[in-house]
């Protein structure tokens, strides 16, 4: 299936933080955060982890491969209403030449 992603149309404004490494109680130190736009879809989804083990993601969100930042794994998002989402899993989507075309985040809530 081809997801086709329109500027402006669903997409909204979320904050993405980059992880970019830990204090000395192993708290996540994050960098200044840049607006991108996304398109978040709310819904539940078992990611299967390369050790076998699995864990539940909250949202996935669509990006355009050519936004200023591509979230990682770890690092965070904040959505509109405030909510953060620690980023699971990255899967990036390519042009039949190779070139980046979109970026798909299964994300969690983080609980503070």
């Amino acid at each position: 299936m081809t997801t086709i992603l329109h500027s402006g149309r669903g997409m909204i404004t979320v904050g993405v933080d980059v992880i970019i490494g830990v204090d000395g109680q192993g708290k996540p130190q994050y960098a200044t955060t840049v607006d991108i736009l996304a398109r978040v879809v709310h819904q539940v989804t078992l990611i299967q982890k390369p050790d076998g083990s699995t864990i539940n993601a909250d949202a996935t969100l669509w990006i355009d491969g050519q936004q200023p930042v591509l979230p990682k794994e770890q690092d965070q998002i904040e959505l509109p209403d405030g909510t953060l989402l620690e980023v699971l899993e990255r899967k990036d989507g390519v042009t039949l030449n190779g070139a980046l075309d979109h970026v798909r985040l299964m994300c969690r809530i983080m609980v503070s």
